[in-house]
């Protein structure tokens, strides 16, 4: 695992400030295959994503390893902001240089397949991530987030990009809102040329169930949906739970081992 907070390799240097980040490449690379990587944003004040560091587990944010059967490299961003979260509120953040940067050296050190770049986030990280489809979303193939919300400013956002979309959240999440992120939901639709262009995940005209992938069990009455009239290769799915961690939760990813079978399951049909 690289680890730029150790000085190994040195961080990126965008506009004055150091932005590191951490490399888990599956243990069987075969440089001459292209693998899936997913770019990944940590909550606030969490070990992953600051200064480089990974969290305890080694994992990041969600322990893709664990489920991925060695197809993906996965790639944290180091916060940008007091160095405690993403700079998530602004339109003009340093995270936009810093993101294609990382991007195009990840893909000259290692063989990615760039049909199939993904973004994963939690909280603050989902944050980051909302942001990123937006400033860059003819690059990103699909997402998966858990707690965030839609950043009030954005940057100028690529319109028309079709981004496959899997959002979590708590009905009764006290930090991020339920309805902080419907906005996000309700962008993915429009872009994606859904039919229904209002995210409303408890209407049943407008949706369907979506098969959570097998031995997989939400928590908290949990549940995920699928919209209807949106093109196959680009669904919009969103899954609920109810007062898994009403809190906020910046230890609902440490606690519920559901999140990366139940991600890495949607985005693995990619």
């Amino acid at each position: 695992m690289a680890d730029p907070g150790s000085g190994n390799p040195p961080p990126i240097m965008v506009n004055g400030i150091a932005r590191g980040y951490w490399l888990r490449v599956p243990p069987n690379y075969d440089a001459s295959k292209p693998y899936k990587v997913i770019y990944e944003g940590a909550p606030c004040g969490q070990p992953t994503g600051g200064n480089g560091q990974p969290n305890p587990s080694g994992m990041g944010v969600f322990n893709y390893a664990s489920v991925d059967n060695g197809e993906a490299i996965q790639v944290g961003l180091d916060y940008g902001y007091a160095g405690i979260c993403y700079d998530n509120g602004n339109p003009n953040s340093n995270d936009f240089l810093f993101f294609p940067l990382l991007k195009k050296m990840i893909e000259s050190m290692l063989c990615i397949d760039t049909s199939n770049v993904f973004l994963s986030g939690y909280s603050s990280g989902s944050w980051l991530v909302n942001q990123l489809t937006c400033a860059f979303g003819n690059e990103i193939r699909a997402t998966v987030e858990a707690t965030g919300e839609e950043p009030a400013q954005q940057p100028k956002c690529v319109t028309g990009a079709h981004i496959a979309s899997l959002f979590l959240h708590d009905v009764n999440d006290q930090l991020n809102p339920y309805a902080g992120i419907l906005p996000a939901c309700a962008r993915a639709l429009k872009n994606n040329g859904c039919a229904p262009t209002t995210c409303d995940p408890s209407n049943a005209q407008t949706t369907q169930t979506w098969p959570v992938p097998g031995g997989i069990t939400i928590p908290g009455m949990g549940k995920c949906i699928q919209f209807n009239g949106c093109p196959a290769d680009s669904p919009v799915v969103f899954c609920t739970t109810t007062n898994v961690d009403p809190g906020g939760a910046n230890h609902y990813e440490r606690v519920n081992s559901f999140i990366p079978p139940l991600f890495w399951g949607f985005l693995s049909q990619f």
